[in-house]
């Protein structure tokens, strides 16, 4: 009797003898979940542009439809099922925080299974024990995936969907039943964000590959089934273009023609970023080219070869846009599990390069791997966590901001920010987003000045337009100093600088936490007889952005606030009033108060210049002079509260008790942690 020969298992196939193993790496992939989810409750927290997501959720439940501003349509997110997806708990009041939190950890953990499982699609039948974990175990070890995962935004959904795509499309792919799931799950990829569209291309094209390489028998059946492939991405995908033509009017997002541009400017930034996070997370792109390289040379099979297409075509894709303005790597995010997925084949090649087969070789990949993952971690640790740190700061200053607005704004008036996410959500306002990413207008049809320079990726404005709305309130990402190109372009227009002026307001009612942004006056502040609005050249307004970055080395401020003026309007107040701060710094009084003075002869509404004059009067005893000064504070600036305790001070001084009352009351009314003012009230009280 002949002995039945053994059967080798298929390749990504385990022998029934491998169960217990299996149900092992399940437990230890359980254990990675468990690691991760606690990694992500503490860095949980929200991102400004998840707020934007969120308006469109709650303007929809509201019955406003899906758009950002009440009455107009405009697709300012890209990111529909998110959107749709949290639109569910919305409807059943669950707090949309929440929720996002919950949907992003969920999807993080499907990202860690789907890409354990995908390991086991494409490994070999022989690889080590434990090695079909490694990806999984990369992935969940990066602090980037985290701060994404936790950050309210779509980047998790993103990635799992990507990584189920592939993992369907290569199981389908190795079957000779008809594409059925794989398609499905691309749309729901692309419907997450537009760069699924280019993912299933790629993946039609490993198939069209497919095709060619097959035997000219089995052609025709590849060409039907390539033909269903289409076909079932392609009608859930123009169903969906026709409805957003029909109801945005557009083709593609309103984001993508607010940001997207192809040029050498962009390409740069895109190389820079790509570079960026290869230093942080490829050992200088060493752990990237490597494991491609000796996996192209040791086993090109069609899994392995459509994984790596999917990653290079997608890396290509985001240094050619320039990359993203957020931090942390969020574009390169959903790649992680792939790129990870390469160098885990790539350990498990070595050991297959190494003829000893002992307990150690074999633990190699495992070994090599815990290693990586550990350097991986601590190397991008403090840069996530800072970068977590600031947005923390900018949310809650946003959210405060936000709070104060739903209160002290002018209904119907319209506000304009550069920042707009939670100052959006939580103020309920109509908002003039800046950079274009929530506005038609300013997409589709910018302006350009040329001679601006920023380093802000949005390159896009339209302050004609944006000043035609009358913004009761301009608010820019750095308080009072322009770092963005809108930011900067408004200085170019005459009508900004003689209706507009910098002003305080305190943040639930905090009288150390201030805000600033600049506030439109009904009527113009600057005598157009006496100073001139030409400009000479743009430069002056990158010099004062340059002046102002160097405040705390006012030497080096000095240089570029004198630079600045060679070129400046005559009506650039706000350049005299920062001259006049440097000059305080130096200690050089008379050139202060000649700055200031010539900043409110100007445009009378510069406070800052008004509160150090009045203050410089008061040391010298002229009563009047400060009164003068600290009651053109209030008029201009009513919601400052120093303002008024300055101003009753002063009364008092001049013998006017009774008056001082009423402005202390005033003063602790807009802050009640005012303690100056509160210890004055009670020592004019007690006289």
């Amino acid at each position: 009797m002949t002995k039945k020969k053994k059967r080798e298992p298929r390749e990504g196939h385990r022998t029934l003898d491998a169960r217990p193993a299996r149900r092992v790496e399940l437990a230890l992939l359980a254990a990675l979940g468990i690691g991760f989810v606690y990694h992500c409750i503490q860095f949980r927290f929200v991102q400004d542009d998840s707020f934007i997501t969120f308006r469109y959720v709650e303007n929809l439940i509201q019955g406003n439809g899906l758009v950002f501003n009440p009455g107009e349509r405009v697709e300012g997110y890209t990111t529909f099922l998110w959107t749709i997806l949290l639109a569910i708990p919305a409807f059943l009041r669950i707090d949309l925080i929440a929720a996002s939190h919950v949907l992003g950890v969920a999807a993080g953990l499907a990202s860690l299974y789907i890409t354990y499982r995908l390991s086991r699609t494409i490994t070999r039948p022989d690889a080590p024990w434990g090695s079909a974990l490694i990806a999984a175990g990369l992935t969940a070890a990066n602090s980037s995936l985290v701060y994404w995962t936790s950050s309210g935004m779509e980047t998790a959904l993103f990635m799992s969907l990507l990584m189920l795509s592939a993992w369907l499309y290569l199981t389908e792919l190795q079957g000779t039943r008809p594409f059925t799931l794989a398609p499905l799950a691309f749309v729901l990829l692309s419907l997450t964000r537009p760069e699924g569209m280019l993912l299933f291309g790629l993946t039609f094209l490993h198939f069209a590959w497919h095709v060619v390489r097959a035997p000219a028998p089995d052609r025709g059946v590849c060409i039907r089934r390539g033909a269903r492939l289409a076909l079932l991405y392609a009608v859930p995908i123009l169903l969906f273009t026709g409805w957003r033509l029909a109801y945005y009017g557009y083709l593609f997002p309103n984001t993508y023609y607010a940001k997207a541009g192809f040029s050498q400017a962009y390409l740069q930034a895109g190389t820079d970023y790509f570079l960026f996070f290869a230093r942080t997370y490829l050992f200088q792109g060493l752990l990237l080219l490597l494991p491609a390289a000796l996996l192209l040379w040791r086993r090109r099979t069609p899994p392995i070869l459509y994984l790596l297409l999917l990653m290079f075509g997608y890396m290509m894709y985001v240094v050619s846009v320039g990359g993203d303005v957020l931090h942390a790597f969020r574009f390169f995010v959903p790649i992680l599990p792939l790129i990870y997925l390469a160098v885990q084949e790539a350990l498990v090649e070595i050991v297959g390069l190494v003829h000893a087969r002992g307990p150690l070789v074999r633990a190699l990949p495992i070994g090599v791997a815990m290693l990586l993952g550990y350097v991986s971690f601590t190397n991008a640790y403090s840069y996530v966590r800072e970068k977590w740190m600031l947005e923390l700061g900018l949310v809650e200053k946003m959210t405060q901001t936000g709070e104060w607005l739903k209160v002290h704004a002018s209904p119907g008036k319209a506000v304009a920010a550069s920042t707009i996410g939670a100052v959006a959500y939580y103020s309920g306002v109509p908002l003039i987003d800046m950079l274009g990413l929530t506005d038609a207008t300013i997409a589709h049809s910018p302006e350009y000045i040329e001679g601006i320079q920023s380093g802000w990726k949005e390159r896009k404005y339209n302050n004609t337009y944006l000043l035609s709305r009358e913004p009761e309130w301009i608010f820019f990402s750095t308080g009072v100093k322009p770092s963005a190109y809108a930011e900067r372009a408004l200085f170019a227009k005459a009508e900004f600088r003689r209706l507009y002026y910098p002003c305080f307001f305190h943040l639930n009612g905090d009288m150390n936490s201030l805000n600033i942004a600049y506030k439109r006056s009904p009527i113009p502040l600057v005598d157009t007889s006496r100073y001139s609005a030409t400009i000479k050249s743009m430069d002056f307004i990158n010099n004062f952005y340059d002046g102002m970055n160097r405040r705390r080395a006012p030497s080096e401020a000095l240089k570029y606030y004198l630079r600045a003026l060679e070129s400046a309007p005559e009506d650039f107040a706000l350049l005299y009033q920062e001259l006049g701060g440097v000059y305080r710094s130096q200690n050089n009084r008379s050139a202060a108060e000649e700055a200031y003075r010539h900043a409110v002869a100007i445009n009378p509404a510069m406070i800052e210049s008004h509160l150090m004059l009045g203050m410089m009067a008061r040391e010298r005893n002229d009563q009047a002079a400060a009164q003068e000064h600290f009651a053109q504070v209030v008029r201009f600036n009513p919601e400052y509260s120093l303002g008024w305790t300055l101003l009753a001070e002063n009364s008092v001084m001049r013998g006017d008790t009774t008056g001082a009352r009423p402005l202390l009351e005033r003063a602790l009314q807009l802050s009640p942690n005012n303690t100056d003012a509160y210890n004055y009230l009670m020592h004019i009280t007690r006289r």
